[in-house]
């Protein structure tokens, strides 16, 4: 237990890796892909409880000054999901990077999941592909992804040799498009993509806090939160949509701190317990 207290009570933002390509919302403290109230929860828990500093401290710098953390943030904040301002500093309302000086240790954003080629995202590449390319050039109307535009994958998109491709794969004439196709994937590209074309593969993690399998959450679990959470256990469960195994208490679609802190309430303080991934939007899981 004093190794447990000592570990929760070492908070070093200057440990953590600033990125300047790590995606976010601003404003989404928790990390949920929402800007709301339990954004405000996180914010002032910080300051009362000393809770552990979000997972990208960006989310956090709300007016967008380069400081993240501070009471200006929290009240600019407020007056968002109070409706007294309009809208925050991007990125916001979608997912985006910036290049303020400001931590993030991870993306709170999952990379864009598209399929090349698939333009109107109905998950395939046809002749409607080519009239959605074609409105673009007509009406100016942008995809939801513009990366499914960048039909010859050289980080360009909706160009006229794009087009071409496409219809000369639609046609026969090719036999196939760069990855990601014909399943949906990723790229390393940095061309916008707005919204996900490809609904998350779906993962079985109905009990999604019991990190050594027992059927229960007690002290055993936390040792093995801290080893994974601070001595990086092999594998590492960071991946977004199944971070399992079963170590996501907080259904953020990450393991970290947060997650352990809030194990640490449950155990020893009667905090509420786990989520349920069953009812959380970012885990389309298999539920029963």
């Amino acid at each position: 237990m004093k190794r447990l207290l000592q570990i929760l009570g070492v908070i070093s933002i200057a440990s953590v890796t600033a990125s300047a390509d790590q995606r976010f919302v601003r404003g989404d403290v928790n990390c949920d892909g929402v800007v709301d109230t339990t954004d405000a929860l996180a914010y002032s828990d910080f300051f009362e409880f000393g809770s552990p500093v979000p997972p990208c401290l960006k989310t956090s710098d709300v007016n967008a000054d380069g400081i993240p953390l501070t009471s200006a943030d929290l009240v600019y904040l407020l007056r968002v999901i109070n409706g007294d301002v309009a809208t925050l500093p991007p990125p916001f309302p979608f997912c985006g990077t910036d290049t303020l000086d400001v931590e993030c240790e991870v993306s709170c954003c999952p990379s864009p999941r598209f399929i090349r080629g698939d333009i109107d995202c109905d998950g395939a590449v046809d002749s409607a592909d080519i009239i959605a390319y074609e409105s673009f050039f007509t009406n100016a109307v942008l995809p939801p992804c513009q990366k499914t535009t960048d039909v010859n994958a050289d980080g360009i998109p909706l160009t006229n040799s794009d087009l071409v491709l496409l219809i000369r794969y639609i046609n026969g004439d090719d036999s196939t498009l760069p990855a990601p196709y014909p399943e949906c994937g990723t790229d390393t590209s940095d061309i916008s993509c707005e919204a996900t074309c490809c609904t998350p593969e779906k993962c079985s993690c109905a009990f999604q806090a019991d990190p050594d399998s027992s059927s229960g959450i007690d002290s055993a679990d936390l040792s093995v939160m801290i080893d994974c959470v601070y001595f990086a256990c092999n594998p590492m469960p960071q991946e977004v949509y199944c971070p399992g195994p079963q170590m996501d208490f907080n259904c953020d679609g990450y393991v970290d701190s947060v997650d352990l802190a809030e194990m640490v309430d449950h155990v020893y303080f009667a905090g509420p317990g786990p989520c349920n991934p069953c009812d959380c939007a970012l885990y389309p899981v298999n539920c029963p």
